[in-house]
């Protein structure tokens, strides 16, 4: 159980660092280029965040499956 909730964790914080990421490098581009974006770029900018919250979650797991199974084989 304790491995599950360590999973969970880690998914739950990779998703949360790769939406942030991914966020704030469109705000920066944004603010280098000084423009808006329309209101239907907006909304699929939003949608994508789902994604990259799944995808990053993915990620999250797979780190922490690599970094244990590295240390067990020490």
């Amino acid at each position: 159980m304790k491995t599950f909730f360590q999973i969970v964790i880690f998914s739950i914080l990779g998703g949360f660092l790769s939406y942030c990421m991914v966020k704030g490098s469109l705000v920066g581009y944004l603010w280098l280029i000084d423009t808006e974006l329309a209101s239907d770029q907006r909304y699929w900018i939003h949608q994508q965040g789902d994604l990259v919250f799944l995808v990053g979650a993915l990620l999250g797991v797979i780190a922490y499956l690599v970094i244990k199974n590295s240390n067990e084989n020490r």
